[in-house]
């Protein structure tokens, strides 16, 4: 009897869930997931198509007969509610499929394929860590608990790196006073799991409650209370965590339940630096400077903690893009203080991933940079925003789709995080998906109609495709309450050259002067402005400027759209060459 061949299986994964096309079966974890024959063909070609739009019309051809008299709309309104239940995802706050009304649908996660035998993987369940409520009198105890709710994010992640995921603190804080429901928490965070907790401080004790809840069925896995002395608060936060590991272990198999961490017992340090975390988050320039004060004043406690370092040389770089600091001082001494924290603590993924900032954006050295942006990826993957700054380095080197993979990768972890919703919209531009961007631009300023950072998003979009008097009003709008940020002023400058109106852009070019002492802007912003005037030769000439001084914005020389009129210039790819852009 001869052998007959054997045919790999066709296997499509993402996320928790595996498609095998040959047997026309969903599957989550291994169990199959009851799914009807025009829902499964759906996502078999949303996957096809992974990353692009699928329109109406391709759905309609592809999947109903022309001859088919049946009202198409409401059929295919039906079979994605039916493949949106299987998957547990939601068209108001998508995991997976979005939803781009009157024109279709995009499969949002990047999947990847396998032949051969079919295997099970599974995939990093995700977690979010509710702020945990101060249920004392004393309204001054929030700092406390904001801090052990912080702290148990970063340890969890550290614990169960590969099998878990966390989000990102800025987009629980909404359920702070709100509504807690695991339900409502799992369908608009699209997590697994929810940790969910009580302080209250009285009398020099402390008294935590946990419970760890499975969203899926509202099943509570773990609880606990415990009470202790509240002069020793991080030997509470580790004993938690410690019993929250140990209620996931057989779900998520944790690698290491004595990860590196660097528990500075100190509760005044502990209070300085969470004041200057909270001002870090604002990106504003003021309060930035707030910031790197607390930061410092973190320092002057415990010299040498490396969690305190890196976030100093975080605040400096990002005071330097802010128009904050001069980058001839503070960028040199961030460099310092993170070579100094990666000393301190070889496990600090913070630091990684603001080295990788430096070589990145000041040093220009692309291979090292790469390596400290993975490096800090590999020891927090729940880490949003060193998938951010990563995005921003793969766009910068031409690789578009990975730069918005990686991206929506931060945003699956912060979901709610405008900075990252905003960022992807100038990732999309960048790609000339610009018609993409504006509705996610869209989209993020219905969350806040007044974000500085998205107006100006907006505005580069439309000096993108040429609507000039509309990118006018919209940096108009980000100018507004930017709080006097450079890169904010030079949008509008530019989208006013470009509209016709010279002299309102000179004007702003006199208060983007150089020798400005109270607001660094960088040689690259007033170049943008030069360039959408029509002065090639000036702008060419800051350029020079930027490539000498090594400015932070000469990365984005290949994807700022008011430069585009000086890339057939030999002195501008002279330069681009120069900074290592493809």
């Amino acid at each position: 009897m001869g052998l007959e061949a054997v045919h790999p299986r066709r296997v499509i994964r993402f996320g928790v869930f595996e498609v095998d096309l040959d047997a026309g079966e969903l599957r989550k974890r291994g169990t199959r997931v009851r799914l009807q024959d025009r829902p499964f063909r759906i996502l078999e070609l949303l996957l096809e198509r992974s990353g692009r739009v699928v329109t109406r019309q391709e759905l309609r051809e592809r999947l109903w007969a022309q001859d088919t008299f049946v009202d198409f709309e409401h059929g295919l309104n039906a079979a994605m509610n039916k493949l949106r239940d299987a998957l547990g995802d939601a068209a108001s706050s998508p995991r997976f499929i979005e939803t781009l009304p009157r024109r279709g649908y995009r499969f949002l996660v990047s999947p990847w394929s396998a032949t051969g035998d079919l295997e099970v993987r599974v995939e990093r369940s995700m977690l979010a860590v509710l702020p945990f409520r101060n249920v004392g009198e004393d309204p001054r105890h929030e700092l406390f608990t904001d801090g052990l709710t912080q702290e148990m994010v970063i340890r969890l992640g550290r614990l169960c790196r590969s099998k878990l995921g966390i989000i990102a603190t800025p987009s629980v804080q909404r359920y702070r006073n709100g509504d807690r429901a695991p339900e409502r928490v799992g369908r608009e965070l699209g997590v697994d799991f929810v940790l969910d907790g009580t302080v209250r401080r009285a009398n020099g004790r402390v008294r935590i409650g946990a419970q760890l809840i499975q969203v899926r069925d509202r099943t509570v896995l773990w609880a606990d209370t415990i009470e202790r002395d509240a002069s020793d608060e991080f030997a509470v936060q580790r004993e938690v965590s410690t019993h929250v590991a140990g209620a996931l272990a057989l779900e998520f198999l944790p690698e290491d339940t004595e990860a590196a961490d660097t528990p500075v017992k100190l509760s005044e340090w502990r209070e300085v630096y969470l004041v200057g975390r909270h001002w870090l988050a604002k990106r504003t320039p003021d309060a930035l400077r707030a910031s790197l004060e607390y930061f410092r004043r973190a320092q002057a406690i415990d010299p040498a903690c490396a969690v305190t370092l890196a976030s100093i040389a975080e605040t400096l770089a990002l005071g330097v893009e802010y128009g904050v600091f001069r980058p001839e001082s503070a960028l040199p001494e961030a460099k310092e203080s993170v070579l100094l924290a990666l000393e301190t603590d070889p496990a600090a993924g913070d630091a990684y991933m603001t080295l990788g900032f430096l070589k990145h954006r000041w040093e220009w050295d692309w291979t090292a940079a790469e390596e400290a942006y993975t490096r800090s990826i590999e020891l927090n993957p729940s880490c949003s925003s060193a998938l951010h700054n990563y995005a921003q380095f793969l766009s910068h080197r031409g690789r578009h789709d990975d730069a918005i993979d990686a991206l929506r990768r931060a945003i699956r972890l912060d979901p709610y995080s405008l900075v990252m919703r905003s960022e992807e919209s100038c990732l999309l531009v960048n790609a000339g998906r610009n018609d993409e961007a504006q509705a996610v631009i869209g989209r993020v300023l219905e969350m806040d109609p007044d974000y500085a950072v998205a107006w100006n998003s907006k505005a580069r979009g439309l000096l993108a495709v040429g609507r000039f008097d509309e990118a006018v009003d919209a940096a108009r709008r980000a100018v507004a309450t930017a709080g006097g940020t450079p890169y904010v002023s030079a949008t509008l400058g530019a989208a006013l050259a470009l509209a016709g109106y010279p002299h309102e852009a000179r004007r702003l070019l006199a208060e983007m002067d150089p020798s400005c002492r109270s607001t660094y802007h960088s040689p690259v912003h007033i170049a943008r402005v030069h360039a959408a005037l029509g002065e090639e030769e000036a702008a060419i000439g800051f350029l020079e400027e930027g490539l000498r001084v090594h400015a932070l914005e000469m990365v984005q020389l290949r994807n700022d759209p008011e430069l585009r009129s000086l890339r057939k210039s030999p002195a501008f790819e002279r330069i681009a060459a120069a900074v290592g852009l493809r």
